[in-house]
């Protein structure tokens, strides 16, 4: 094995010693590096003609240090002056290893550099917010563009300029601005600063900016959290929240949906890139559908006063009556995995009336916990949660598995006095027989398919009427049995 002797430009007796070749550099890169530890041939002077020279070469002696070697001596020099320029405020200077990097980098590194993946920051930048040189930072390669923005490092113009003298920059992998996909990674890193109420609408008019969007990337964002929103500690994902347009729809005036059915609003710029990637003016019929199951617990919760109730109860009565409407035009109601969430979640609001049978207290239960009152003795006497008076929401949830109240109650007549015919029965014997059809109809009104003429006829020939002093009648619901007095 050869071994030559090596030094620094500062020699003293421990670092002057033997070396293995490809250990040393050529006195001139030193000195071109003003790095006055950096380890070289011990023969100031050496003709970089000569045959020497090109022997020594050839044994491995180096022209320019290692990569690695030299992004940490650009590093150590762009710590010192920063340091000691602390107080200065003089113009920031490129650190002589950079330069040295740059005019090199064609001849010594390029090769290398296009297999390699260097992460070390070196590249003196700063962020466009910052406006002070002391505030320089140095940025890796894939962190850092020519553009400024609102994202990442921006290379200094010297620094751009430097490179530029030597060779096309691009050969770094450094572009004018980032791509969508790119840009996007960075906000994720950096969701704290970027994604607040006051920064979202320069980080969304930005990306608004970008090359690169497509259906890959919009599918991608479909399933992540990013978007904030007023008065709610997590971020939103695009189907969660919407855009109001520029003239209200009848949905976007009714009330205030803030909980129910969320509006942000970032600005033109901002709001473009946001309609780009999935976020809608307002929610479909499914969307909708969803909302109301996920967020109804959630939207009642906390209120303090009637005036709140009221209000919410309004907005989620109109949200449930857009939905009955579009019902029957909507079949993605009705398929899984939608409608088994529908059957089987909360979602349905009704009323109970309270013991007092003057007031009723709103609830949100699941469609087999409602019932439709076609039988109001057995909501003043048992109390059950109903819907709402309105045929529009009686029909959607009869379609989820609502009950009839009548199809639920059992009901039991005995009479307690002597059976009379008074002229009171016989008076009430003909009003019965002239609307004797009316009771041959179902709950809904409906004529009962099955009905026999000549039963019926015979019904009216020996209908009976007697009066008698008092029926008791029992009502049964769920088990429970209450006589009406």
């Amino acid at each position: 094995m050869h071994l030559c002797i090596g030094t620094t430009l500062k020699p003293n007796r421990k670092n002057k010693q033997k070396y293995v070749p490809h250990d040393l550099h050529f006195p001139f890169v030193a000195e071109q590096l003003r790095w006055s530890q950096l380890i070289i041939l011990d023969w100031h002077g050496i003709d970089s003609y000569s045959p020497e020279y090109a022997f020594l070469k050839e044994l491995g002696v180096r022209e320019a240090p290692d990569l690695q070697i030299l992004l940490k001596r650009i590093v150590q020099e762009h710590d010192n002056y920063q340091r000691l320029n602390k107080q200065r405020k003089e113009i920031y200077k490129l650190p002589i290893a950079l330069k040295f990097f740059a005019k090199n980098f064609q001849k010594h590194y390029s090769t290398f550099w296009k297999t390699s993946n260097i992460q070390q920051p070196f590249l003196p930048s700063r962020f466009h917010t910052k406006t002070n040189d002391t505030d320089i930072i140095l940025s890796a390669p894939d962190k850092v563009y020519k553009s400024s923005n609102p994202l990442c490092g921006t290379l200094l113009p010297d620094v751009v300029q430097l490179f530029e003298k030597h060779f096309n920059i691009s050969l770094l992998g450094i572009t004018e601005h980032p791509t969508l996909t790119q840009a996007f990674d960075i906000v994720m890193e950096r969701k704290t600063e970027l994604l607040t109420i006051e920064s979202a609408c320069h980080t969304f008019s930005y990306l608004n900016g970008l090359d690169g969007l497509n259906q890959v990337f919009v599918k991608r964002l479909s399933n992540i959290a990013f978007i904030p929103l007023e008065g709610v500690s997590t971020l939103m994902k695009p189907s969660h929240v919407f855009i109001k347009q520029p003239v209200p729809s009848v949905d976007e005036t009714i009330d205030d949906t803030s909980g129910l059915i969320d509006y942000v609003d970032f600005g033109t710029e901002a709001n473009a890139f946001l309609l780009t990637v999935g976020v809608l003016h307002s929610p479909s019929i499914q969307m909708l559908a969803e909302l109301l199951v996920e967020r109804q617990e959630t939207y009642f919760s906390n209120l303090t006063n009637d005036v709140d109730i009221d209000k919410k109860l309004r907005v989620y009565k109109e949200c449930l009556k857009k939905l009955a409407i579009a019902s029957t035009h909507t079949p993605e109601l009705y398929r899984n995995p939608l409608k088994t969430r529908l059957t089987n979640e909360r979602w349905c609001l009704g009323f109970q009336l309270n013991n007092d049978n003057k007031k009723s207290t709103p609830r949100i239960v699941k469609p087999t916990e409602i019932y439709l009152d076609d039988y109001h003795q057995c909501v003043l006497t048992h109390h059950p949660i109903c819907s709402p008076n309105d045929p529009e929401l009686t029909k959607l949830y009869e379609q989820f598995g609502a009950q009839w109240l009548s199809n639920c109650v059992k009901r039991d007549l005995k009479h307690t006095g002597k059976p009379e015919a008074t002229d009171k029965s016989k008076d009430l014997r003909e009003l019965i027989r002239s609307r004797l059809h009316f009771l041959f109809v179902n709950n809904r009104l409906e004529p009962l398919a099955s009905l026999h003429e000549e039963h019926f006829q015979s019904l009216c020939t020996n209908l009976s009427v007697y009066e008698v002093n008092n029926i008791k009648c029992q009502l049964t619901f769920q088990n429970s049995t209450k006589t009406l007095g």
